[in-house]
C-alpha cells in the first residue's frame, strides 16, 4: 500500500538583496526619524482608539496609586471602549454625550493629574468622537506634549512600539506563530530602526 502522506515541499531560500534595494535601503537609513516623540509622532494615525489606548496604557505604566480622579477618568474610558467594541452600540447617539463628559472630566481634574498621559487619553477622545483629528495628525500633536516630557522609559517605548503596530497593521506586534508574524517583524524592524514611514508602508494584515 502506497504512503499518501504528503511530503514536505521544500523551503526556498531567500534571493539574495540586489543592488537596488541595497541601495534603497540605505537611502531609508540616511533619512531615519528621531526615536523619540518628535519622531514617533509623526505619521498620522488611521484609528484614533490606538491613540487614545496609548496615553491611556501609558499612564498606567507611570503610576503606582491612583486618585480618585484618575479612577473616575479610567472608568468612563473603561466604559467608551465597551460601547466601541460593541458593533450593535450607537455609537454616533452617544458621541455628543460622551464628548461633553470628557470635557467635565478635563475641566475637574486637569490641575489635579500627576502626569499628562490620561488627560491626553481624554483630549484625543474627543478628537476622535468630534471628527476633528485632521486626518490623525491631531492626535500627534496631543501624544508629542505629553510624551516629550515624559523620561525616556522602555516600557513607553514598547508601548509606542505595539500601539503604532495595530494602527499600521492591525495587529498587535507580538508573534503568534501564523502567518502575520511576517508584516509583524518587519514592522518591528522598521519602526525600531526610525523608518517610521516605512513601517506604516507594510501592507495591513488584513490584506494579506
Amino acid at each position: 500500500m502506497k504512503d499518501r502522506r504528503r511530503k514536505p515541499k521544500p523551503q526556498r531560500e531567500p534571493k539574495p538583496l540586489d543592488d537596488d534595494l541595497n541601495e534603497l535601503a540605505a537611502i531609508l537609513d540616511e533619512h531615519k526619524l528621531d526615536q523619540n516623540a518628535q519622531g514617533w509622532f509623526v505619521v498620522p494615525w488611521r484609528d484614533g482608539w490606538n491613540a487614545v489606548m496609548l496615553a491611556w496604557e501609558s499612564w498606567r505604566s507611570l503610576v503606582d496609586s491612583r486618585t480618585d480622579a484618575e479612577l473616575e477618568i479610567d472608568i468612563f474610558l473603561k466604559n467608551q471602549l465597551r460601547l466601541y467594541q460593541n458593533p450593535n452600540a450607537s455609537h454616533g447617539a452617544m458621541a455628543g454625550l460622551a464628548y461633553e463628559r470628557a470635557r467635565e472630566l478635563i475641566e475637574e481634574h486637569a490641575s489635579a493629574l500627576p502626569t499628562r498621559h490620561l488627560l491626553t487619553a481624554l483630549r484625543c477622545l474627543q478628537a476622535l468622537l468630534s471628527n476633528s483629528h485632521g486626518g490623525g495628525h491631531v492626535y500627534n500633536t496631543l501624544l508629542q506634549l505629553a510624551f516629550g516630557k515624559t523620561e525616556p522609559d522602555h516600557l513607553l517605548e514598547e508601548l509606542v512600539l505595539e500601539y503604532r503596530c495595530r494602527d499600521a497593521i492591525g495587529t498587535t506586534v507580538v508573534m503568534q506563530g501564523n502567518s502575520l508574524d511576517r508584516h509583524r517583524r518587519a514592522f518591528t524592524i522598521a519602526w525600531k530602526r526610525g523608518l517610521y514611514l516605512a513601517a506604516y508602508a507594510i501592507a495591513p494584515a488584513w490584506k494579506s
